[in-house]
């Protein structure tokens, strides 16, 4: 136990420091008028599947999950900026259809974005590739009874969207990501599967520009 309390305690300095990054690049970027920031509704889609599944293991799956997320981009030049996304998931485990608890997860994601129109009056695409990295936290129900825990691992990601501008500042902003990780399961220390998945995060919010 005091051990996932650490991994939590962790995990929140984590998502504190990739918070307090997303405001601070942003409000120190006040005078460039260089910078996007968003606050973003996101569904996540998850499609899992474990490698013990082939012969009869755990069939582990992840169910779907609905956020709140902030996010701000710096632009190193008026076509490339670099975008780091916080929130915080948590998703309900399955072992063949039979829940088996749920987990929390920190996502942070950094991809570099390229801004086709950056200047447009009315609609701004983008494309958008890079990384993140998952914390896995808080297992409960059967994974806390087995002392089964996800483990930490990267994932990359792919993606794409646009602003469509309200006025010269605000604009809304629809976005659609691919993540693809896989991840180590143990069972008291000693690894007893891994996690195969992938997920589309669809996002829509609205961002403020300068």
């Amino acid at each position: 136990m005091l051990a996932r309390n650490n991994k939590l305690s962790v995990s929140t300095r984590c998502l504190s420091s990739a918070l307090f990054l997303v405001f601070a690049m942003a409000f120190q970027g006040a005078n460039a008028e260089s910078w996007n920031i968003h606050t973003t509704g996101i569904i996540v889609n998850t499609n899992a599947s474990s490698n013990s599944a082939a012969s009869g293991g755990s069939d582990l799956d992840l169910n779907n999950d609905i956020r709140i997320a902030v996010d701000a981009t710096y632009f190193f030049t008026p076509h490339i900026g670099l975008n780091v996304l916080a929130t915080t998931l948590n998703f309900d485990v399955e072992s063949a259809g039979t829940s088996l608890g749920s987990v929390s997860v920190l996502p942070p994601i950094f991809t570099l974005q390229y801004h086709f129109s950056p200047d447009d009056p009315k609609i701004r695409p983008y494309v958008a590739a890079g990384f993140n990295y998952n914390i896995f936290y808080n297992e409960s129900g059967t994974l806390d009874a087995l002392n089964a825990e996800v483990e930490d691992t990267i994932g990359w990601v792919i993606g794409g969207g646009a602003d469509f501008m309200l006025t010269s500042n605000i604009s809304l902003n629809a976005d659609l990501k691919y993540l693809m990780f896989d991840a180590d399961v143990t069972v008291g220390g000693v690894t007893a599967d891994e996690l195969d998945v992938d997920a589309w995060i669809l996002g829509v919010g609205i961002g403020y520009h300068f």
